[in-house]
């Protein structure tokens, strides 16, 4: 017996695709199904980015890539036990955060964050649908 399915490669826009499953028996008898499934809009990886790292006390920027349909975008950043710190709204034309100036390692609170690792992720809601960036590293040297 053998099994083969089919399975479009989404593009980056997302959509409907459908997908196969053939199975063979050792008689030769054969039997499929075939189902539609959707897939939302995929982003880049390359959705956000920082400089400099480490980065040092006068702080950072934080640059965006978003996809057009970008209706609201939130950055987070978290300390290594998973602890969000600090966060911001991001406008849907937002290229990079602060717009002037950098961001001072500081939690919501207005805490100074120490020196240490920490992560960041982005929030982006677009199209009907939630993705959140891949987890980034941010160092901090104090």
């Amino acid at each position: 017996m053998w099994v083969s399915g089919i399975l479009l490669t989404p593009t980056s826009d997302g959509g409907v695709y459908i997908i196969e499953l053939q199975v063979v028996d050792d008689d030769g008898d054969t039997d499929s199904e075939t189902e539609e499934i959707e897939v939302g809009h995929v982003l880049s990886e390359a959705i956000i980015n920082h400089g400099p790292n480490p980065v040092p006390s006068e702080g950072c920027i934080f640059w965006f890539n978003l996809p057009n349909d970008t209706r609201n975008a939130l950055l987070r950043i978290y300390d290594v036990d998973g602890r969000p710190l600090f966060e911001v709204s991001i406008e849907p034309n937002q290229r990079r955060y602060p717009t002037l100036g950098r961001w001072e390692p500081r939690g919501t609170n207005g805490d100074k964050l120490g020196s240490g690792l920490y992560v960041y992720r982005l929030k982006v809601e677009h199209g009907g649908s939630i993705t959140w960036s891949d987890i980034h590293k941010l160092v901090i040297d104090r």
